[in-house]
């Protein structure tokens, strides 16, 4: 997850003359993870695959951890 995010970055991303150097198999798999990781509908596919993936899976912490910390805001900060 984070090399997809990393390569969506925009100076990455603005290199235009590499990105149109690659193969169409590899833009068409770079395409299918960036879809995987997207954050619309609040990570939907990547929950989905987490919760129907057998043990051992090691998740993705840094949803773990926003969850946790909402949810200790919400009960320590909130009135």
């Amino acid at each position: 997850m984070a090399v997809v995010m990393a390569l969506q970055s925009a100076p990455i991303y603005r290199l235009l003359k590499t990105w149109s150097g690659l193969s169409k198999r590899d833009r068409t798999t770079f395409s299918n993870l960036k879809e995987f990781v997207s954050s619309n509908e609040n990570w939907t596919r990547l929950r989905h695959h987490l919760t129907n993936t057998k043990l051992p899976c090691i998740p993705y912490l840094g949803k773990k951890l926003n969850l946790f910390f909402f949810f200790f805001k919400k009960k320590y900060f909130l009135f």
